[in-house]
């Protein structure tokens, strides 16, 4: 017995199941889509799938490449820059299928799914989505973006409220947020960078070299570390660091330098101090 497959039809279904995904990934992971962009996403691979499927349905890595083009297409649409972001995207979408792949099966009377399957399916979707809710929801109330100005130049950051950052300026009285030392590419020419690389590297900065070449003034404050050592951390004044979120805004900040890179997930630690 053969079948006929219609391309407009798995078209169509395949874009109705995406916006469902996307929508409820949306919820899930707290965004507001947007409804162009989302019609526009589930379109796009609703037309790459079908066309997968129908050139290559008899191959055995379609279900793999299926799913590479839905992970890179998952890391477009919510803009996932770290793996952390395309871990929690991807999660969300799997979850939102599992779902939809219950209720459709509860409301099409299929045949090869008992009564008990029907229940547990859409069920334990729900249950899955509420658990991965709380915990984005958890780790999100401690994530802020940022827009922070640095000599003119403005940059948009995610800042992780720290509760063991209490660390305080000695000189401002004021306390002191630590940047990822990546970020400072952004900001240096590639001369006042190597500085700051140095620094990566090995723990010393030249901060006399430093402000013969640069306008950015960095001064050094002590700091203990978690096993109680006494260092020297790098630290500047940002103009200002505007929290999106409440629109709060701080101005004359003094920001530390990380030795090592942060967590990909944010390129800040905010200072308990903060009434964030």
């Amino acid at each position: 017995m053969g079948y006929v497959l219609y391309a407009d039809v798995m078209v169509f279904w395949s874009f109705l199941i995406n916006v469902l995904a996307m929508s409820i990934s949306s919820l899930i992971l707290n965004r507001k889509p947007k409804l162009l962009k989302l019609l526009l996403w589930s379109f796009i691979t609703g037309i790459i799938t079908t066309m997968l499927y129908i050139l290559l349905r008899n191959n055995i890595f379609v279900r793999l490449l299926y799913a590479c083009i839905y992970l890179i297409m998952t890391g477009i649409y919510f803009k996932a820059v770290s793996i952390i972001k395309l871990l929690s995207a991807t999660m969300s979408v799997i979850i939102s299928m599992f779902l939809i792949y219950g209720i459709i099966n509860i409301f099409s009377g299929g045949e090869h799914l008992s009564l008990y399957q029907r229940i547990v399916y859409p069920s334990l979707g729900m249950l899955l989505i509420f658990i991965l809710y709380m915990s984005i929801r958890r780790l999100s109330e401690h994530c802020h973006r940022l827009k922070i100005s640095i000599s003119g130049q403005t940059l948009s950051i995610i800042g992780y409220k720290d509760t063991g950052n209490n660390l305080i300026d000695m000189y401002s009285k004021k306390p002191v947020n630590i940047i990822d030392y990546r970020i400072m590419k952004q900001l240096l020419t590639s001369e006042e960078y190597s500085y700051i690389d140095m620094y990566h590297k090995t723990g010393y900065m030249d901060y006399e070299a430093m402000s013969k070449i640069s306008d950015l003034k960095i001064y050094p404050i002590p700091y203990s570390t978690i096993d109680s050592e006494l260092a020297l951390i790098p630290v500047f004044l940002i103009d200002s660091m505007k929290v999106i979120e409440d629109k709060s805004l701080y101005k004359g900040i003094p920001v530390g330098i990380s030795r090592s890179g942060l967590n990909s997930g944010y390129q800040m630690l905010i200072n308990n101090k903060f009434e964030i």
